[in-house]
């Protein structure tokens, strides 16, 4: 590209200097053949040199621009070959950068899905897990009664801390009247470090079941249940909700059957 904004410029104003001295020299041949033609034969040989002389110049002038025509051509013939070959070589390299780009794309969308499946691979195997441990009962060995309490234990199951822990417990008869809801067991939110048992409050069943009610539970026509929910964010930002719902199983001592659980991502503002 250089050479083009180089050679060829200076090459087509040397050949348009010497095409107008070729041309002046044969006009000025022309108008001395034509004066010459006027003269007696010895003033023509008196005059032989000088017409020798310019028409050896005027042969050499156009001489120079035949070859300085030439040069131009040959120059734009290599110049045109060598734009060829820069155009080859773009183009190879033009290939290889995609092939390049192609390749740097899958390894970049390799690194990606192996990122991903080691973030959900952790996320399965180190995330905290809570879930309920046991359930107590006082007085401990009697069978429950209305003057009885119901403790439930937590337990984050899983390897790595849970954050933002909030849970709700209720207990309650649902056939007789709306279960009371006893509200969260630790007013602020709080982290679950994983392998400990973290109590509720003591939930007091002379304040979920009246007389009759308690009559109709440990007859088998109502049931007791006890459930809720636990609501906090694993260590990788993803939240999580443990729902339960357990039953009790009447004229025993501290027997609740759970009858269900979900592991949602939300509890929703207000499940309860």
């Amino acid at each position: 590209m250089k050479r083009n904004g180089g050679i060829l410029p200076r090459i087509n104003t040397a050949v348009q200097i010497l095409l107008f001295l070729a041309t002046a020299g044969a006009f000025w041949a022309a108008a001395h053949y034509a004066h010459i033609a006027s003269l007696t034969l010895d003033q023509i040989k008196s005059q032989t040199t000088s017409i020798k002389t310019g028409a050896d110049a005027a042969k050499t002038s156009a001489d120079a621009a035949r070859d300085a025509v030439k040069e131009a051509q040959n120059a734009r013939i290599d110049n045109n070959a060598s734009a060829s070959n820069i155009l080859g070589e773009m183009k190879k390299q033009s290939s290889a950068m995609d092939k390049y780009a192609r390749a740097a794309e899958q390894q970049a969308r390799a690194t990606r899905d192996a990122a991903k499946t080691t973030k959900e691979t952790l996320e399965l195997t180190e995330a905290a897990d809570i879930e309920i441990d046991h359930i107590s009962c006082s007085p401990e060995g009697a069978h429950l009664s209305r003057d009885s309490s119901v403790i439930i234990f937590l337990k984050n199951v899983g390897k790595t801390r849970a954050e933002q822990v909030q849970a709700k417990f209720v207990l309650g008869v649902p056939s007789s009247r709306p279960p009371v809801n006893h509200g969260p067991f630790i007013p602020e939110p709080f982290v679950m470090p994983s392998g400990i048992p973290y109590p509720s409050h003591a939930l007091n069943v002379r304040d979920s079941a009246n007389e009759g009610d308690w009559q109709n539970i440990i007859q088998g026509v109502f049931q007791l249940h006890l459930f809720g929910h636990a609501a906090y964010r694993d260590i990788f930002g993803n939240h999580h909700c443990y729902m339960w719902d357990a039953v009790y199983q009447p004229n025993s001592a501290c027997s609740f059957d759970i009858m269900k659980i979900d592991n949602m991502s939300d509890c929703g503002s207000d499940y309860y």
